[in-house]
């Protein structure tokens, strides 16, 4: 049953290295443009086997190729401070780029690591000896194993992709969700599940999930071989700390719609919880960026210290008459605001002096006040010495905001935009 897992790699090193520099000259070619692809196009030039859960809100593969084929070389150091699926560094990857992710949620981290993994024989032969390793006399997958393996990688905030242990844990991790059956709502980021239900899952079930994160590592090892290992660390995007100066950041800052990135990750979070490997989910809510959970918010006080355009949204908001304007939402948008003004301080700190920015935002509504995202987040980085080189605007079909069968009582006709901005540091910035 193991020796499945240790099959033949067909391609050495070298074919590794001819295949990614073939990919690369192509897609310069087919890339270097200053017409993007729209960054939340999820038909990509090439189709990716996904055993992973959908992440929330994601750019495709074609939109990262496109922006480290325009705005990278091979010297840069690339940062992604909201890695999220990793899809900046699976691309970085490929072009044997450096590059550095931090995602707060530990459940991305484990699936953002296994998105990166090159099948190889010590992948396979690494997963067979941790399939051994955990199995019980009853087929069953040991708790008591699982709560050490998830504890040593989750404390290990700051390291390389290394292989078989990234790919086990994030096929752990999608057994989980199975076993935990979500339901869905209006909401496809609120899934629902039973908290009662114990978590136990056999070897058999786990085998088969591997089979696929397998296929998915050939897929990478077919189309973004790993010629650089990127890290992807567990950490907070308002603190970092990195050893080098980015050269380039590629992102997508959490939206301003009150979409709960914790929440959608329930299941995973509570498999976590259960072994008792990651914290109380609702404290990794009220952590986040753009949380739901927001009561006497600190950041209300710091509201002078935003930009014009930030004030004045918030005071809309505030005296707004709907139900909640001021008590809640006032609140929740000077949490979000102020959150973003000190990542992008942390961020203007642990940059290059003529780094480049690649932001991907979207817009959002609250009521029939339009929360114009990206001009809130761009003029916190023009106070900051940042420079806007280009932007690009994308209708967008749909949004969290329009879940509201009412929504068309309040919202004009217009379209939520989508919007990507390429910016550069200024030499003379602070």
């Amino acid at each position: 049953m193991v020796r499945g897992f240790i099959g033949v790699v067909g391609m050495a090193t070298d074919s590794f290295n001819n295949v990614a520099a073939k990919k690369r000259t192509n897609l310069i070619k087919s890339f270097r443009t200053q017409n993007p692809p729209n960054p939340k196009n999820r038909v990509t030039r090439i189709k990716e086997p996904r055993p992973f859960m959908k992440f929330a809100a994601n750019f495709s593969l074609d939109f990262a190729d496109w922006a480290i084929c325009n705005y990278a070389d091979e010297e840069e150091f690339i940062l992604d401070p909201f890695c999220g699926s990793a899809t900046t560094l699976l691309s970085s990857q490929s072009y044997g780029i450096k590059s550095a992710g931090i995602e707060l949620n530990p459940v991305w981290v484990i699936y953002g690591r296994g998105r990166l993994i090159m099948d190889s024989k010590k992948v396979r032969n690494e997963i067979a000896s941790l399939l051994r390793e955990s199995n019980s006399v009853s087929g069953e997958i040991k708790n008591e194993w699982l709560e050490e393996f998830f504890g040593a990688i989750l404390t290990n905030k700051e390291r390389t992709c290394l292989g078989g242990r990234d790919l086990f844990a994030a096929a752990v991790l999608c057994c989980a969700r199975k076993e935990l059956n979500p339901i869905y709502g209006m909401n496809h980021s609120w899934p629902m599940i039973t908290t009662e239900k114990e978590i136990h899952f056999s070897r058999k079930e786990l085998s088969s999930m591997l089979q696929q994160m397998l296929a998915h590592s050939g897929w990478v090892k077919q189309n973004y071989p790993c010629l650089v290992k990127p890290n992807v660390s567990l950490g907070d995007a308002r603190t970092l700390d990195l050893n080098q100066k980015a050269s380039l950041v590629v992102t997508s800052p959490p939206y301003l719609s009150r979409l709960d990135y914790i929440r959608s990750s329930l299941p995973e979070i509570t498999f976590l919880e259960t072994i008792g490997a990651v914290e109380d989910a609702n404290i990794l809510r009220k952590k986040q960026i753009g949380t739901v959970i927001v009561k006497e918010s600190e950041y209300i006080k710091r509201i002078s210290s935003l930009p014009k355009g930030s004030r004045d949204l918030i005071a809309n908001i505030e005296t707004h008459p709907s139900k909640g304007s001021k008590s809640y939402y006032s609140k929740f948008v000077a949490n979000y605001l102020n959150s973003m003004q000190i990542v992008f301080k942390s961020l203007s700190s642990t940059v290059t002096q003529s780094a480049r920015f690649i932001m991907v935002v979207q817009d959002s509504w609250y009521k029939d006040i339009q929360m114009k995202t990206s001009s809130l987040l761009t003029e916190m980085l023009l106070e900051l010495g940042w420079k806007i080189e280009c932007e690009w605007n994308f209708a967008v079909e749909s949004s969290l905001s329009s879940m509201n069968p009412h929504s068309r009582d309040w919202r004009d006709s217009s379209k939520i935009s989508e919007n990507v901005i390429a910016l550069r540091r200024s030499r003379n910035a602070s």
